[in-house]
């Protein structure tokens, strides 16, 4: 998800905690769904093994009732009516424990049914909630951290996905793209119309630029504040293991290494994608990147963090409890969490968080 959430400045912790409390609500139905029906099919196979020892009962009284019946027939003095009449009540017995233990038997089958169906369901669910559901979190982690930085005047470390950076700073910063780099002259031509969005909504940085759209002042704020890495130039934008989002598209190597030409303030130099996950896996956009520009070029192999003070690290993320809500908060830094390609596509030694 590339878009942070606005909500009411009135209460958004009390919103925040909803939002996740429906999440967490939503992951737990299925669970839940799943005990209660797996101990209905316990409680219905121990009513069928009940059933079934009632049926053999059944089924060994009658025949005794009819070898006492046999045996009264093979004496003529006997009145036999007392023997039939328990043959036939012994027989009734038997077809009432069979009628019972087949309807046991179709319960048990059913319930199984629903359990595989309940099963599979909730597969896909795990599914969907592994592929959205972690998402949706870290989108409320970030809001809950940006309101906490704007609310209570802290410090605190707002998430990214290319953690915002545009704000004013010494130098252009803060300047939005006009001609190259942003000055005064016409846009640069780009292979698409997506990217020449991008370019008209970046902001170049004091350590690069930023490709976040102008409604992410959080994440322009922030980008505006990252300490620049000294003699690299930083790409500062959401991203993915193979891709940015640039103009609301994902962007590949080659069309991002169009935007990284087109900026003056490159300057042929080394680049910093600050961009989440942009240099993990066999083949990410960093190697790619470096390729296409014939530069090093480091990336994170994880989620890429700041703060308002400008220090950034890579990192995964905790729990904490804030606001007495639980909240998912920037995790320690990982010193080997950036990733380098030369111009080559070769990796070369990382370098630790700044």
């Amino acid at each position: 998800m590339s878009g942070r959430a606005r909500v009411d400045p009135d209460s958004p912790r009390q919103l925040i905690a909803a939002v996740r409390r429906l999440l967490d609500e939503s992951e737990s139905t299925a669970g839940s769904a799943l005990v209660t029906i797996r101990k209905e099919v316990d409680e219905a196979v121990r009513e069928l093994t009940a059933r079934r020892r009632q049926l053999e009962e059944a089924r060994r009284k009658l025949k005794g009732a009819e070898a006492t019946l046999e045996g009264c027939w093979r004496d003529p003095r006997r009145n036999c009516a007392g023997p039939e009449r328990a043959v036939k009540a012994a027989a009734a017995a038997v077809r009432e424990q069979q009628s019972r233990t087949e309807v046991a038997t179709e319960v048990v089958a059913e319930l199984r049914r629903q359990l595989d169906r309940l099963g599979s369901a909730r597969h896909r669910l795990s599914s969907w909630q592994r592929r959205y559901g972690d998402a949706a979190r870290r989108e409320l982690a970030e809001v809950a951290l940006a309101l906490d930085a704007y609310l209570t005047g802290s410090p605190q470390a707002a998430a990214g996905g290319g953690r915002p950076a545009s704000a004013p700073g010494p130098g252009p910063a803060g300047s939005t793209a006009g001609g190259p780099g942003g000055g005064s002259g016409g846009q640069p031509k780009f292979s698409s119309d997506a990217l020449s969005a991008g370019w008209a909504s970046s902001v170049a940085t004091r350590a690069g630029r930023a490709f976040f759209p102008p409604e992410e002042t959080v994440m322009r704020e922030l980008a505006a504040r990252l300490t620049p890495f000294a003699g690299e130039y930083t790409v500062d934008a959401h991203g993915a293991s193979t891709s940015v989002s640039i103009g609301g598209t994902q962007t590949g190597a080659r069309e991002l290494a169009e935007l990284v030409r087109a900026d003056p303030a490159w300057k042929g130099r080394p680049v910093r994608l600050f961009s989440c996950n942009t240099g993990k896996g066999p083949r990410p956009l960093a190697a790619g990147l470096a390729r296409e520009l014939d530069v090093d070029v480091t990336a994170p192999t994880d989620l890429v963090w700041s703060n308002s003070a400008g220090r950034s690290w890579v990192g995964s993320y905790d729990w904490k409890m804030v606001g007495g809500t639980m909240q998912r908060v920037p995790g320690p830094p990982d010193a080997d969490g950036w990733r380098t390609f030369g111009a080559g596509a070769q990796e070369k030694e990382t370098g630790a968080e700044q």
